[in-house]
């Protein structure tokens, strides 16, 4: 039955693509905020991954959720939105175009030559890409790839071409709705402004860019990249993380053909070496700052952004102590260890499972009482891990009782006063036997290790 649900489930979210969207609209917050963060997603940087948990801080209400152009639609409606978070392949100069709040850009960097080797092997590996056919059916090498004319473009100065993208156009330029019929004249527009600047010009954009930035992480060192991000927002530590959307066959790169790539890249070598000493000067003052090593142990520096997050988080959010909770999925998440939101089209909520590892932790800010809560479970990869699963808070291990059977159940457990910090965090925690593949589970190409799933959570006075 749950198989066949799951099934269901998938036709239906193709069958009704934007019951998720009018969701979003209806539940919507009216309120306003000036600011609104913009992650310039550079295509094979590690943004897929990175996006999983950079969403969790935000309501799904408030992420404009299209990340690709011909998905965006009417630019004058999605300014009138209160959208505090835009992230996707939409380029660094584009954020006046999308909305009217101060833009705080983030984006993540990588070794240009890696960059283009990782594009080489995601044309030769997808199908669906528009040059796949021609690469398999001349059995294109990297070096090929590099020097033949339909393909050199997409290993070329990458990172330039993303951040200048958007450059010059105004709101009045696109004064119509951005779609799949008419993306090839916006992307005449966006690109036209960075066409007509020299290299010269279009560096020193990118080297602006760069230091106009919130935050710019450095993909070969991504761990520290996301404990930097959670340092400057005062968000807890990510913990282990599932890379997603790579491929696991090591690089093979030939002399010639790095010496040829890094030719092909001086642009995006330069901003790439801007941005690593930017970051590297970054973290080095954040770890000075938290007291830490940062070549010590992976737990330790999690722990002491922890620690900051736990000392700081209330005020600088600006966040009052609650005295009862309703949680669910759309809402912003302060934990670890959780996969991204997903909507059920059946039972029109979204829900996340836990994982990769098997355990995983929700904080919640409340006034120091005694509470029960009330857990919504969905599903789980067995009845078993559900029977065997712990709740820890404060380093007790608690009692609880199970309402239902099978793999859909209400999780119940009562929290002393005394398990509250002084702070007012309420940190719940769930151990599970282990996390296995979700796709070994369900019969498809889902290489996620997961728990459980939850889509609801509720902490009354008891």
């Amino acid at each position: 039955m749950r198989k066949i649900l799951t099934v269901v489930n998938m036709i239906l979210k193709k069958l009704r693509p934007g019951s998720e969207a009018k969701y979003n609209e209806s539940t919507a917050s009216t309120g306003n905020s000036d600011v609104a963060y913009f992650f310039t997603h550079v295509p094979k940087t590690g943004g897929t991954s990175f996006i999983v948990f950079l969403d969790r801080f935000f309501p799904s209400q408030a992420i404009h959720q299209p990340q690709l152009w011909w998905e965006v639609g009417d630019l004058a409606e999605v300014r009138k939105k209160n959208h505090q978070l835009f992230r996707g392949h939409l380029g660094g100069q584009s954020g006046s175009l999308l909305s009217n709040k101060t833009v705080k850009h983030i984006t993540l960097v990588r070794d240009p030559v890696k960059l283009a080797y990782s594009t080489y092997q995601f044309v030769r590996r997808i199908k669906e890409t528009a040059l796949h056919d021609l690469v398999v059916k001349e059995n294109m090498s990297f070096e090929t790839f590099l020097a033949h004319p339909k393909t050199q473009h997409l290993v070329s100065n990458r990172l330039v071409h993303n951040f200048c993208y958007g450059h010059g156009v105004t709101k009045e330029a696109v004064d119509f709705e951005v779609n799949e019929k008419n993306f090839t004249t916006f992307r005449k527009l966006a690109s036209q402004g960075m066409k007509q600047m020299s290299e010269e010009e279009q560096l020193k954009k990118s080297l602006q860019f760069i230091d106009d930035c919130f935050w710019v992480g450095v993909l070969e060192q991504f761990d520290h990249a996301v404990r930097l991000l959670s340092y400057q927002m005062v968000w807890p530590p990510m913990g282990a993380s599932q890379k997603l959307n790579t491929h696991k066959k090591p690089p093979e790169i030939s002399e010639k053909a790095y010496q040829v790539a890094k030719e092909l890249n001086q642009l995006d070598m330069t901003i790439y070496q801007a941005a690593k000493d930017r970051f590297d000067h970054a973290i080095q003052n954040m770890y000075s700052s938290l007291g830490v090593d940062m070549d010590g142990d992976a737990a330790d520096l999690d722990q002491a952004i922890d620690n900051h997050y736990q000392k700081n988080h209330l005020n600088s959010h600006e966040k009052k102590l609650a005295e009862s909770v309703e949680f669910n999925c759309s809402d912003v998440l302060l934990g670890s260890q959780w996969h991204r939101r997903e909507w059920n089209e059946i039972d029109k909520k979204y829900f996340r499972w836990s994982g990769p590892s098997n355990r995983s932790s929700i904080d919640f800010w409340v006034k120091p009482a005694a509470y029960r809560v009330n857990v919504s479970v969905c599903d789980a990869i067995s009845e078993a891990t559900l029977d065997e699963m712990e709740v820890w808070v404060k380093g007790r291990k608690l009692q609880y009782q199970w309402k239902g059977r099978g793999c859909k159940r209400k999780l119940t457990f009562d929290i002393d006063k005394g398990l509250i910090n002084d702070s007012g965090l309420l940190r719940l925690e769930f151990l599970v036997p282990k996390a296995q593949k979700l796709g070994a589970i369900f019969n498809h190409e889902d290489e996620r290790a997961v728990g459980f799933s939850i889509d609801h959570l509720s902490i009354s006075p008891s």
